[in-house]
């Protein structure tokens, strides 16, 4: 498979991977019965963040790993990129996933779970509001139509749609 057509289907997965998790918690919030301070709750809005932060993540990943095909898009979706790289590198997602979400948290000596915590606080916030807000950055209620503005989900369509321009993203079995 071609490079650009293995970038486009990352691209169209880390489409579900990043709109899934805000809109999860926000239908839980509107369009359920569960407690917002029950245990389900807390559940959700766990699975939803760990699901967000290995997104994240991954997206990090790509655009490390196909940074030269990347070069050649068009600068608007270029400057995004360099926002989300600031974004990924200022928050220390890749440690966040290494360290406390993705692997069992066994290193005590180069980590604590104060670390973790104050990690994921910086990231997500304290109260509700204030994740609330961090899921709607990654993906808003109310789409647009152009993914202009920047939003995790936006840029990863964008470039997504740029792919499809260069390379027929044959459908997957």
């Amino acid at each position: 498979m071609d490079r650009n057509e293995h970038l486009g289907w990352l691209l169209n997965d880390l489409i579900y991977d990043l709109v899934t998790p805000s809109k999860v918690v926000r239908d839980y919030l509107t369009g359920s019965d569960v407690d917002p301070r029950s245990g389900l709750f807390f559940g959700i809005l766990r699975m939803s963040k760990i699901s967000a932060i290995l997104s994240l993540t991954k997206l990090h990943d790509v655009l490390k790993d196909y940074g030269r095909e990347i070069r050649d898009y068009p600068e608007s979706i270029r400057s995004q990129v360099k926002l989300f790289r600031k974004f990924a590198e200022e928050k220390d997602l890749v440690r966040i996933r290494n360290k406390f979400i993705a692997h069992n948290f066994d290193d005590f000596e180069s980590s604590s779970y104060a670390e973790g915590d104050k990690l994921l606080t910086a990231l997500f916030g304290d109260t509700l509001a204030e994740h609330l807000v961090f899921f709607e950055w990654i993906h808003p209620e109310s789409p647009e139509t152009t993914f202009e503005k920047y939003h995790p989900s936006y840029l990863v369509t964008r470039m997504r749609d740029h792919a499809k321009t260069l390379v027929d993203m044959k459908p997957r079995v």
